[in-house]
C-alpha cells in the first residue's frame, strides 16, 4: 500500500490563476482631456524678421489696424449671427472665416510690444545716420503718453475682433446646440505629428477657443508694459488719462477672458457628439 502511494503521480499545479479573465482588467479610468495649450515662440520667424530692414513700431501697428479692420468688414451683424452659413465676402466664400488670420497679427502685435524700449533719455543724436536711426525708431519710448494711446488703439481693436468672432460663435451654439457646424469659420485643423486627424467641429471650435485664451493671455502681459503705470511722463499732464484708459479696457478684457472660458465650457460636453 505504501508502494502505491509512492508511484501516485503528482498533480500538476495550472499556472493559470483560478480567478477569472474578468479579474484581470485594470480599473477603468475616467477619460480626461487636456485643457491647456501653450504657445510656443517662433523662433524662426524673429529671427527672419531681424533680418529685414527694420520699419518703425508705429507704422507696424498701423498696418495691423488695417488689416484688422479689413478683416472686420467680413463679420456679419449680431443681428444675422444667429443665421450664420458661409461667408458673403468672395475672400472666404469656399472655406470659410480665418481666425487663424486674427491670431497671427496678435502674435505680431506682442512681438512688437515685447521689444525691449530704449534706455531713459536715449535720444538719438542730430547727426545720426539713417540706418541708426531707423535702429532707434524700431523700439517704444514708454515715456511718450501719446505712444500708450496709439498702443492703447491697437489692443482695443483686437479685443472688438475677438469679442466679435466669438460673440458670433456663442449666438450660433446658443441656436443650434448640438447641431452647429461652424461653417462660417475657417478652424485648424487636428494633427498628431504630421498626420491629419479627423474631428468634430466641436473639438476644432474648443481648440479654437482655447488658442484664443492663451493669446489674449500673452497680449494682456505685453500691453501691460506700456499702461502708463510707473512709466509715464509725470510731467505731462495726460498721464493719468492713459492710466485711467488702460484700466478701463483691461476689465473689458477680463470681460472677454471669462466669456471664453464659459463658452468653451459649453461646447465641452459636446465633444463626442
Amino acid at each position: 500500500q505504501q508502494q502505491q502511494q509512492q508511484q501516485q503521480p503528482l498533480r500538476s499545479r495550472s499556472c493559470v490563476p483560478e480567478h477569472s479573465s474578468s479579474d484581470k482588467r485594470p480599473p477603468r479610468r475616467n477619460k480626461q482631456r487636456p485643457r491647456q495649450i501653450t504657445l510656443r515662440r517662433d523662433d524662426k520667424s524673429l529671427d527672419e524678421a531681424e533680418e529685414e530692414a527694420p520699419v518703425h513700431w508705429m507704422a507696424q501697428l498701423s498696418d495691423i489696424n488695417a488689416r484688422l479692420l479689413d478683416l472686420a468688414s467680413a463679420l456679419p451683424s449680431p443681428q444675422d449671427g444667429p443665421q450664420l452659413g458661409r461667408p458673403r465676402d468672395e475672400r472666404f466664400t469656399s472655406q470659410g472665416f480665418p481666425i487663424e488670420d486674427m491670431f497671427k497679427l496678435t502674435r505680431r502685435v506682442a512681438d512688437i510690444l515685447e521689444k525691449p524700449p530704449p534706455p531713459p533719455g536715449d535720444a538719438p543724436p542730430a547727426d545720426m545716420d539713417a540706418g541708426s536711426s531707423k535702429i532707434h525708431h524700431h523700439l517704444i519710448d514708454g515715456t511718450d503718453p501719446g505712444n500708450a494711446m496709439f498702443i492703447l488703439s491697437t489692443y482695443v481693436r483686437l479685443l472688438d475682433m475677438y469679442q466679435r468672432v466669438f460673440g458670433l460663435v456663442h449666438a450660433e451654439l446658443a441656436r443650434a446646440g448640438s447641431g452647429a457646424t461652424f461653417s462660417f469659420w475657417k478652424l485648424p485643423d487636428v494633427t498628431v505629428g504630421s498626420f491629419a486627424v479627423e474631428s468634430s467641429p466641436f473639438l476644432q471650435m474648443s481648440l479654437t477657443i482655447q488658442l484664443a485664451e492663451e493669446f489674449l493671455s500673452r497680449l494682456r502681459g505685453s500691453t501691460a508694459r506700456w499702461s502708463g503705470v510707473g512709466v509715464g511722463n509725470a510731467s505731462s499732464m495726460f498721464a493719468g488719462v492713459v492710466d485711467v484708459s488702460f484700466q478701463a479696457f483691461r476689465d473689458r478684457e477680463e470681460a472677454l477672458a471669462k466669456h471664453l472660458v464659459e463658452l468653451r465650457s459649453e461646447i465641452e460636453p459636446l465633444l463626442d457628439s
